[in-house]
């Protein structure tokens, strides 16, 4: 069943790692030996389960079963979580990243090539394992009628953040191929209010990439050949997270300049942090927003995850079980 109009189908894609499989552990710190520890991102966060994923496909299944097949990809492994539902499949990353780049720890390198994979229809959602959808969704608060992905319009100052090297090389392609004043003429004026401080200024800052479900289409990954190549051969060639990677902000950055997009609220989803227990359960319990990412990031270090997460699954355990 396809909802509200939508007559196309809509895939899922998710991507997860076990980082308690001892052969995993052995294949990652192989390569990690040999990574630069100056560009490279090999931090053990990066990797870390708290046993949510299976809540995510549980999710899945209650809140949109609409959704035509879901493909949970995996570096040759299988979690022992999926649903017993022929709509499900696990695929290796074998199966669509070119064999010349595997292994690869690097989740840039995994994004920017899912449109590899087999059979996947032109429209998908694209999840991190740390996300969940939080209350009963439809597939047209991830595409419109026309197939255009839902998104939002916000244009950033840059702000300091572990992860702002992504931003920086996406911009920069950004700018060298889009003029920004022939852009943001394009879009109504709710959201030129919303970008008003970046407007003195010529070039683009960056765009505010809300970190909840992507909204996909396959065709978008050719504006990878087009628009950004080199940047796509050398991000590739990184067993881990670099400082010269882009990423799958960058198709959603040209889809802005492009105007390819259909327009939806931020308050569709919220990133939350361990830090955040108490907005955390009142959101579940709540069943809103409807997307939720749950990450395991505190800016105290001293934080006990462990007690923070059996919180969360108890009460994730009394939403879905």
């Amino acid at each position: 069943m396809v909802s509200r109009n939508i007559n196309f189908p809509i895939d899922f894609v998710i991507s997860w790692v076990d980082s308690s499989d001892s052969e995993w552990r052995r294949k990652r710190n192989n390569y990690l030996e040999y990574a630069d520890e100056k560009v490279s991102d090999t931090s053990e966060e990066r990797y870390r389960d708290f046993g949510f994923f299976r809540f995510l496909l549980k999710s899945i299944k209650l809140y949109t079963p609409w959704v035509h097949h879901v493909y949970i990809v995996t570096d040759n492994q299988i979690p022992d979580c999926v649903p017993n539902d022929e709509r499900f499949s696990v695929i290796d990353h074998s199966q669509f990243i070119p064999a010349s780049y595997l292994p690869t720890f690097n989740s840039s390198v995994i994004e920017l090539y899912l449109n590899n994979i087999p059979n996947l229809v032109e429209h998908f959602v694209y999840f991190n394992d740390d996300m969940l959808i939080n209350g009963p969704m439809n597939s047209s608060d991830f595409f419109d009628v026309t197939g255009l992905p839902k998104d939002s319009f916000l244009s950033s100052m840059l702000q300091p953040q572990r992860v702002n090297y992504f931003e920086i090389n996406n911009a920069q392609i950004i700018n060298d191929f889009f003029k920004k004043n022939m852009v943001v003429t394009k879009y109504e004026f709710q959201y030129l209010v919303k970008t008003a401080l970046t407007l003195p200024f010529s070039k683009w800052s960056t765009f505010k990439n809300l970190h909840v479900p992507y909204s996909l289409c396959k065709k978008e990954y050719e504006w990878l050949d087009k628009y950004a190549k080199d940047e796509l051969l050398t991000t590739s060639q990184n067993k881990f997270r670099s400082e010269s990677d882009i990423n799958i902000w960058l198709l959603q950055d040209i889809r802005y300049c492009l105007g390819l997009f259909a327009t939806r609220s931020t308050s569709i989803g919220h990133y939350m942090n361990f830090d955040n227990l108490p907005e955390i359960i009142n959101a579940l319990e709540r069943n809103k927003p409807k997307l939720l990412v749950i990450n395991d990031d505190s800016e105290d270090v001293n934080l006990d995850r462990d007690s923070i997460a059996k919180k969360i699954t108890i009460q994730m355990n009394k939403k879905f079980l």
